[in-house]
C-alpha cells in the first residue's frame, strides 16, 4: 500500500513536469489499482463491522419478539357482533363481552353437571 502510494508521487510530480499523455495514462492506471484497493479494504471492513454488529446486538431478542407480536396480531381479535348484532372493535368492550359469554357457557356447565 505504502509504495502505491509512494508511487502516485511520483508520478505526479513527472506528470507536471513532463506533461506527456504516457506519464498521463500511467497515473490513472495507478490511480485506478490504489482506487481499487481502498475500496476493497472498506468493503472488507464494512462487512466484519456489520458481522461484530450482528453477534453483538440483541438481534435474536428482537426477532422473538417480533414473531410472537405476528403470532398475536394474527390471534387478535379486532371486532366482533354483539347481541344486538352491532360490530364491537373497542378492545375493552370485547373483552366484557367475552366475559359475559364465558360467565354464561360456565354457569351452563356447571347446572348441566348438577343435573347428572
Amino acid at each position: 500500500m505504502t509504495e502505491i502510494q509512494t508511487l502516485l508521487l511520483v508520478f505526479n510530480v513527472t506528470y507536471r513536469e513532463s506533461g506527456t499523455q504516457d506519464s498521463l495514462d500511467e497515473l490513472l492506471k495507478l490511480r485506478y489499482e490504489y482506487n481499487h484497493i481502498l475500496g476493497k479494504q472498506v468493503s472488507s471492513l464494512l462487512s466484519k463491522f456489520k458481522q461484530r454488529n450482528f453477534e453483538f446486538c440483541d438481534k435474536l431478542d428482537r426477532l422473538l419478539s417480533s414473531q410472537l407480536k405476528g403470532l398475536q396480531a394474527e390471534r387478535a381479535i379486532c371486532k366482533i357482533h354483539s347481541t344486538s348484532e352491532h360490530i364491537v372493535t373497542a378492545p375493552k368492550k370485547i373483552n366484557d363481552i367475552y366475559g359475559i359469554l364465558y360467565t354464561v357457557v360456565f354457569l351452563q356447565i356447571h347446572c348441566y353437571r348438577l343435573r347428572n
